[in-house]
């Protein structure tokens, strides 16, 4: 029986020994594995790295929130159809997130989030956990990989 852990790099091998026992075996090939033997699923990225906020960042969002949540829900939110790309200067994600982007030729807003009219866009898209945070439509990817970008890219794209 052959395993695939990754596509043409590693797999395992079960072969059976005297006695009924059963013992692993690791290989290495250069040939991906057949058709039959591919995963089929379909990849869903979460938990993707990404920088998490500084408690002075954390108490100022909370702040804003209960200063006006509604009213930054209804007017900071990023439009319907627009790229929305929320930042902070000390993130190394965000930028190579930004990098990212801009090589794919993909326009979007970007949001500062050390600014308050950058956190309460931030509160109005959704945000909670760490930045980057991308949005496109109903879309949306926390943290950055560049896998994720590459298919969030090629569904604006298609539109």
């Amino acid at each position: 029986m052959h395993t695939v852990i990754r596509p043409g790099c590693v797999g395992l091998r079960r072969n059976r020994i005297q006695g009924g026992r059963s013992r692993w075996r690791i290989t290495y090939s250069d040939k991906p594995p057949s058709d039959r033997a591919r995963p089929t699923n379909t990849l869903e990225f979460r938990n993707l790295p990404s920088s998490p906020l500084p408690a002075q960042v954390l108490r100022f969002r909370e702040q804003l929130e209960k200063s006006a949540e509604s009213r930054i829900n209804a007017a900071r939110a990023p439009r319907t159809g627009d790229v929305a790309l929320f930042t902070a200067s000390w993130c190394g994600h965000c930028k190579r997130a930004k990098a990212h982007l801009a090589a794919g030729q993909i326009a979007y807003v970007e949001y500062d989030i050390e600014s308050i009219e950058g956190m309460q866009a931030f509160i109005g898209a959704g945000g909670k956990g760490g930045v980057p945070l991308l949005v496109a439509g109903e879309r949306r990817i926390q943290g950055y990989s560049a896998p994720a970008y590459d298919r969030l890219a090629a569904a604006i794209r298609a539109r």
